[in-house]
């Protein structure tokens, strides 16, 4: 994989950091590990995308990230200024690979990776909601008293039928 850009964010693995000195990008190390790709899959830019407009234009203090897989999108609200972050993944494996890239990234202090079933956390308050995964599980967290209490949250990871669904539900 090759680095790429977000915005003024640039996503590289370890082994191959990006050429230049530009003071104004910001980097984020990211290593897929076995299990999760590089982070170019279009609804991870896109959430990526959303997070940077939001952290620029809002005082995002606190980010819940739901179906974390490799911490990307909680590392990129850490790196645009998130205080506290808490990225949850069902998947053990997703958990250890974001620990490694929060560490990577010197984050320890500001992203906390954890395994949890995310409709089950909705209650911890948070300016942001992230959740980029599917269908199975985003009918439940829509479905939470808890949901609707978060100041901003991104939806995605769905197919064109679910986002109906999601829709006509949140309509409601």
């Amino acid at each position: 994989i090759e680095p790429y850009y977000v915005n003024d964010l640039c996503i590289y693995p370890p082994w191959y950091p990006p050429k230049g000195n530009d003071h104004d990008i910001k980097g984020i190390v990211l290593d897929p590990g076995v299990v999760f790709g590089t982070g170019r899959h279009q609804t991870t830019e896109d959430c990526l995308y959303l997070i940077h407009r939001l952290c620029t234009k809002h005082n995002i203090q606190t980010v819940l990230d739901i179906g974390t897989g490799t911490g990307l999108l909680s590392l990129g609200a850490a790196v645009l200024g998130s205080k506290k972050v808490l990225a949850c993944d069902f998947n053990h494996l997703a958990v250890k690979t974001t620990r490694n890239n929060i560490k990577l990234n010197q984050f320890e202090d500001q992203v906390l990776a954890f395994q949890a079933k995310g409709e089950e956390i909705l209650s911890i308050k948070s300016d942001l909601m992230v959740a980029n995964i599917h269908y199975d599980v985003m009918q439940h967290i829509i479905k939470s008293p808890f949901f609707l209490e978060k100041k901003y949250f991104i939806l995605s990871g769905l197919l064109n039928s679910e986002t109906k669904k999601v829709l006509s539900y949140l309509s409601q």
